[in-house]
């Protein structure tokens, strides 16, 4: 089945007036409302669903804002497109977002290894010097709260701060090595 606007669904023209529309609501409300129908042999589930599809155009063509919406979405569509039951214009199935012989969508780089340059690599120590203070400031703490020592709580904040400095300052270092290293390569160019 392909798809119905709000309007095919209440069985009413794109210019019907609104007591027209309430008209053609109240009576497919009162010939689909699943009340109406026997539990058995399904009927009343294809009521049920009937019912929810001429509620939901009802609920937008009722409503002179989203109606207004609603038609200016229909007049955008195209022979090429189709609507949804939620007045959503959406693209033909005939669509294709990507020409594998178009070169603007060349997207082979995303597969390719970086090359690595020891130039603006990290040094281990900035590397491992964050874990390794957060480690001993958390001993210096427990230690600290044990024996009640100011001196060692103040060496293990201390620990604390540098760690969260370091962690934080390693990927500026390298930012600088790399933005160094790039800086020297194009001068090398010109």
């Amino acid at each position: 089945m392909g798809s119905v606007t709000h309007y095919e669904a209440l069985g009413v023209s794109m210019d019907a007036t609104e007591p027209e529309i309430r008209r053609a609501y109240l009576q497919l409300a009162r010939q689909f409302h699943p009340d109406f129908h026997p539990i058995e042999n399904g009927a009343r589930a294809s009521a049920e669903r009937r019912m929810q599809r001429i509620n939901e155009a009802w609920t937008v063509v009722s409503d002179p804002t989203q109606r207004e919406r609603y038609d200016r979405s229909l007049s955008l569509r195209s022979d090429a497109t189709e609507v949804s039951t939620s007045g959503i214009v959406r693209p033909s199935s005939q669509f294709t977002p990507y020409f594998a012989e178009d070169e603007d969508d060349d997207d082979s780089w995303r597969y390719e290894p970086d090359a690595f340059d020891p130039r603006t690599s990290v040094s281990r120590w900035l590397t491992f010097l964050p874990v390794v203070l957060g480690v001993l400031g958390m001993v210096l703490l427990v230690g600290a709260l044990m024996v009640n020592v100011r001196a060692l709580l103040a060496v293990a904040v201390a620990c604390f701060i540098g760690s969260g400095l370091l962690f934080l300052g390693a990927p500026v270092v390298a930012m600088f090595k790399s933005q160094i290293n790039e800086n020297q390569a194009s001068g090398r160019h010109r």
